[in-house]
């Protein structure tokens, strides 16, 4: 199908006599897959967004490069295993999918896309990136997960404008000291490699939030990641840095599918699906895991954590099926407090419009979350994923905390884990605070004042590593 601003024809023959003016090309039929690309196609040279996704392509033809106006191609889900060098003479293009294609090599003349902010080359072949890529200095996001890479360029210190880096799923021993230069990254998506050790250096990048390194080979992380002050949010779990995990709790049950009766689905995640059932006339929820592994790490870390931990603000394990992994857990009547983060909020969850929330309310939610993660830290357990969909809340705003996906167990030094996840306490606090319904009382008055200096206490400019509360401390002065 193809359309130039208001109309859309179906037939390419039609479109001949409005090359010129046709700006938007999508290619692609379910019950016939393009093989071919017609040679009529680079008629059209005002095209602007051309979308070949999900046909049977195995090469693309050099004409390519004669459509220069070209600010999103989307040639992912072929089975290409070339791109001709033509493709750099694109200079407008913001926007290039080969994500899911056969790819043995990238091009180096992707180095020449200076106006390029999304590259997705996920899920190929290729074992190595060309230098010219840190030409691309308004790169925002890079998605190089997936391939059989054993290194990255040191020319990736060039990317000052990267915010978001997809590296997980591939063959890295090292990263090269040049991710330093990586000011503006924001998240770092990096576990299931072979990663030995990380650059000391790292230590310093300003702006990252998330950084998820598991299942690697990392024996010890850095002293110099205590100055991670941005870092909310890490995972570490299958790493030889962490702590083994203990024994299961002894009241755990080991139990099958067959005894449980499973009705609907209450919600998803990265690893698994949850659902409501019955275990013995009890209500239950039932976590199923989708694989042995999940981009947090292998399932049986999540296990290990959930089946260790008992608290009343922590989701709690009845029981623990073999096959297919899964854990029946306590029914939680709550509801999370907000829907998970996308591409378009990066980092930050998405609350409903207009959402608003009354003091007591927030205050229970922040003491509740409070409480659990002190219990965490005491054990040496870094959640990893403290956010407003992982908390379920009753209507009073009383909370469990849930999902360890991202969980790992930690050995106390010089790395502040229980600091840096304090950072992401206080940006779920912070969202809940900033949705406060206007106070009438004085005593809401004075606990929405109360709550925005701990909001300040744990995310405010002057709030390093070393000058924030623990979560003790925290909910002492909730409670």
């Amino acid at each position: 199908m193809a359309g130039s601003q208001t109309d859309a024809v179906s037939e390419l023959d039609q479109l001949i006599s409005k090359a010129a003016d046709v700006t938007v090309v999508l290619l692609h039929s379910k019950n016939l897959l393009v093989t071919d690309l017609p040679s009529q196609l680079w008629s059209f040279t005002s095209l602007t967004i051309l979308n070949l996704a999900k046909n049977k392509l195995s090469s693309i033809p050099a004409e390519i490069g004669e459509l220069t106006s070209l600010i999103t191609l989307n040639l992912s889900s072929n089975e290409i295993t070339v791109v001709p060098a033509e493709i750099g003479k694109l200079g407008k293009l913001l926007d290039l999918d080969l994500g899911r294609n056969k790819l043995q090599a990238v091009p180096t003349a992707l180095g020449s896309l200076i106006s390029l902010k999304y590259l997705n080359l996920m899920n190929n072949s290729f074992t190595a990136v060309p230098s010219e890529l840190g030409n691309l200095t308004a790169l925002y996001r890079l998605g190089l997960k997936g391939n059989h890479l054993t290194n990255l360029p040191e020319s990736f210190a060039g990317l000052k404008g990267l915010v978001e880096l997809f590296i997980t799923d591939n063959r890295l021993v090292s990263l090269p000291d040049g991710m330093s230069g990586l000011t503006s990254l924001v998240k770092l998506q990096a576990s299931f490699n072979q990663l030995k050790t990380l650059p000391a250096a790292m230590g310093h990048l300003p702006k990252l939030e998330l950084m998820r390194v598991a299942v690697n080979n990392i024996e010890q992380v850095p002293a110099e990641f205590g100055g991670l002050n941005a870092l909310a949010w890490l995972s570490l779990a299958g790493n030889p840095a962490c702590q083994p995990a203990p024994p299961i709790r002894p009241d755990i049950l080991p139990l099958t599918l067959s005894q449980l009766d499973i009705a609907t689905a209450l919600g998803d995640g990265a690893s698994g699906d949850v659902f409501a059932a019955k275990f013995q006339e009890r209500d239950v929820a039932i976590k199923i895991f989708k694989a042995e592994s999940s981009p947090d790490g292998h399932a049986r870390d999540e296990i290990a954590v959930t089946c260790f931990v008992d608290h009343p603000n922590l989701i709690k394990v009845i029981g623990i099926i073999d096959h297919p992994h899964a854990l029946v857990l306590e029914r939680i009547w709550g509801v999370p407090l907000a829907l998970k983060p996308n591409f378009e909020s990066l980092l930050r969850c998405r609350w409903t419009p207009g959402q608003t929330f009354t003091a007591a309310f927030v205050w229970n939610v922040a003491k509740s979350v409070a409480n659990a993660l002190s219990y965490l830290h005491k054990h040496n357990i870094c959640h990893g994923d403290v956010y407003g969909h992982n908390v379920l809340a009753d209507e009073e705003g009383n909370s469990v905390l849930c999902d360890y996906g991202a969980s790992f167990f930690y050995q106390a030094g010089s790395v502040p884990y229980e600091a840096q996840e304090v950072r992401a306490y206080g940006l779920l606090l912070h969202d809940l605070v900033s949705r406060l319904k206007q106070a009438s009382e004085q005593c809401d008055k004075d606990a929405a004042r109360i709550l925005q200096e701990i909001v300040q206490q744990c995310i405010g400019n002057t709030a390093s590593t070393t000058q924030r509360p623990t979560f003790y401390m925290l909910y002492d002065k909730l409670t």
